[in-house]
């Protein structure tokens, strides 16, 4: 009778351990990757306000551009 008390012990001992590791983990890659869209995006604001093209960091990485466009000279039947 004891063994199986120690033994159930011991399980909940370390599925407890388990699920701290696993919480923690969650914690770690989830606060990683918060900070790293939190950078990506500041800098991209900053891109925008500074920049005289007003191109972003997607925008750069991929070669696109912004153009302005009068939209009271644009042809809606065009559009779609």
């Amino acid at each position: 009778m004891t063994n199986t008390k120690t033994r159930y012990t011991n399980d909940l001992t370390i599925t407890l351990a388990k699920c701290r590791s696993m919480v923690l983990r969650v914690f770690i890659v989830s606060l990683m990757f918060g900070l790293t869209i939190t950078i990506v995006v500041i800098i991209s604001l900053f891109m925008v306000v500074f920049r005289q093209d007003k191109r972003s960091l997607h925008d750069s990485m991929a070669t696109t551009y912004v153009k302005r466009v009068d939209l009271t000279k644009v042809d809606s039947s065009k559009l779609i």
